[in-house]
């Protein structure tokens, strides 16, 4: 954090803590998920995937902190990845199904690049916005991740 930020290490560490004083069940969840890591050398995602990542058993206290950090940020990854997953499948099965004008294009991390005629675009927007809402509410209590959608005329960075 302090190299991205161009900080020092102290001021990364006060900003984390900080963060950490806001949201104190964040910081439980993340470090449960280390102690579980680091004591069963595995992770599982949330429900309804449940996907298991295993770790190599440890030789030292180093390699042990290695799998916390990984075992830390596995769940909130792999469930997000699963959500966008089950998102390009519904999106997918809707456009077949429905002989739909819109083509899907790229995934990246929580965003769903995808392409329709203009005539269309507003409709196709709210099937993509209530695609990716469904696969969030198999993971998580429905309502607590909400969804942007933007049209845009022509690709942009």
């Amino acid at each position: 954090m302090a190299a991205r930020l161009n900080i020092s290490s102290q001021e990364a560490k006060l900003q984390m803590e900080n963060y950490f004083k806001i949201f104190p069940k964040l910081k439980t969840f993340l470090d449960n998920n280390a102690d579980i890591s680091m004591r069963d050398n595995r992770i599982t995602s949330l429900p309804p995937t449940g996907r298991i990542r295993f770790f190599h058993f440890p030789n030292n206290e180093g390699e042990k902190q290695s799998i916390g950090r990984a075992g830390r940020n596995y769940v909130i990854q792999e469930s997000s990845a699963s959500m966008l997953k089950i998102a390009l499948i519904k999106l997918r099965i809707y456009i077949l199904e429905n002989d739909f004008p819109a083509m899907l294009h790229l995934p990246v991390h929580d965003e769903i690049l995808s392409s329709c005629h203009k005539d269309r675009a507003e409709e196709w927007s709210d099937i993509q916005a209530t695609a990716m809402r469904d696969a969030a509410d198999l993971f998580l209590k429905p309502g607590l991740l909400t969804v942007d959608t933007k049209i845009l005329e022509r690709w942009t960075k």
